[in-house]
């Protein structure tokens, strides 16, 4: 049987800092995150990192064989070629079918999904990131909804830059209905990073998008738009040419 989650995030949301945790989580997931960032580097100007979203026994969103976590691995694999070719300094959380739990100790957080995310944020603080893209793919009961979304920390500036960049990009490749970018709570996109947007591909529920999304040239489109909004991103704010 299919189910369906509207505004499939699923780590995202479980960890949206702010409102959907409470406050003794959300305390106790930011000592966790001092305690392992304390040395910490600098962010290196305009080092990106790509982020898949969950992985391993975390399938993300689904409708029948089609899981979230292959969709976006494969997307995201192709935007960190793309930018490599173009000279941007990119890493990635993870390259492979695996969730990132494992790299925080269970007696630290006891609940896998908050692990995952943290360790994330984590990567990305330790390897003195600039910029974080996080790539996810959406669901909703509604299956008519579709079209990609844009989310970016309420508190930055140049992270709403880099979202309307690359939704400038994404929206020359998709017909239908146009989600502007938002600000959000989500903790990916609100955690120290100094530059942070999530990026919802498209809706799985949508038998349009959905097929669209199943297509190895259709997600090679979408990573060159998702590449484009990045660079265009470096070159107005980080004087960083290709």
């Amino acid at each position: 049987m299919n189910t369906f989650r509207p505004l499939c995030i699923a780590l995202a949301a479980l960890l949206a800092g702010g409102g959907l945790l409470a406050y003794a989580d959300t305390v106790r997931i930011e000592q966790v995150e001092r305690d392992l960032t304390v040395n910490a580097p600098p962010p290196v100007l305009g080092r990106v990192i790509i982020d898949p979203g969950h992985g391993g026994i975390d399938g993300g969103c689904h409708r029948d064989t089609l899981f979230e976590k292959d969709v976006v691995l494969d997307i995201a694999l192709r935007v960190r070629d793309l930018l490599r070719d173009q000279g941007v300094d990119v890493l990635m959380t993870r390259e492979v079918d695996t969730a990132l739990d494992h790299l925080i100790e269970k007696s630290r957080l006891p609940i896998r999904h908050k692990r995952d995310l943290l360790a994330r944020i984590v990567l990305a603080r330790m390897q003195g990131v600039d910029v974080l893209v996080s790539i996810h793919a959406n669901s909703s009961s509604n299956t008519v909804t579709e079209g990609a979304m844009f989310f970016f920390g309420p508190h930055s500036e140049e992270a709403s830059a880099l979202a309307y960049h690359i939704h400038e990009q994404v929206s020359l490749l998709q017909r239908g209905r146009q989600f502007l970018p938002s600000a959000a709570e989500y903790y990916m996109v609100n955690r120290y990073v100094p530059v942070a947007v999530l990026v919802e591909v498209g809706f799985l529920s949508n038998d349009r998008e959905r097929s669209l999304l199943s297509d190895p040239q259709y997600r090679q489109s979408m990573a060159e738009a998702i590449t484009r909004g990045i660079v265009q991103f470096l070159e107005n704010y980080r004087g960083i040419t290709s």
